[in-house]
């Protein structure tokens, strides 16, 4: 998969325009609008599970309420759940079927933590993204 395909998927899913990842990383970087929240949900997750996988779940509310824009940090993962998202679906062939596994946990040493909440860095999310690989080539079941 490039880049440029997945820069794509992760715009539509967050409506936001960016042509180059130079140009997402941009926007990144100024902080993505708080509504970029309701975008995550509209992919069928719960406002909940998007609050605790962005980051402080009672900072993100106030954000939303004074409409403000999100940090650096809180705009990168909304960026990886985007991607994480986008390639779930892609790997599972449904909305369902992906946001099930995303949202079920199967990660950690007591496989106590979900996917979607691996947004967090860029070696976890890099984690689920391998694991999405094993999943497609049939190596993780």
């Amino acid at each position: 998969e490039g880049a440029m395909d997945c820069c794509e998927r992760v715009c539509e899913i967050l409506d936001i325009e960016a042509t180059t990842l130079a140009a997402l990383y941009e926007q990144v970087r100024r902080g993505l609008s708080a509504t970029t929240i309701y975008r995550l949900e509209q992919t069928g997750l719960d406002k909940k599970v998007v609050l605790q996988a962005l980051g402080t779940p009672g900072t993100l509310r106030r954000r939303l309420r004074d409409g403000s824009r999100l940090n650096m940090a809180e705009s990168d993962r909304a960026v990886r759940l985007a991607g994480i998202i986008a390639h779930a679906k892609e790997v599972f062939g449904s909305t369902e079927k992906a946001l099930s596994w995303l949202t079920r946990p199967t990660f950690g040493a007591s496989e106590s933590m979900a996917p979607v909440l691996l947004v967090e860095t860029s070696v976890s999310t890099e984690m689920v993204r391998e694991r999405l690989y094993q999943i497609r080539r049939g190596i993780y079941v």
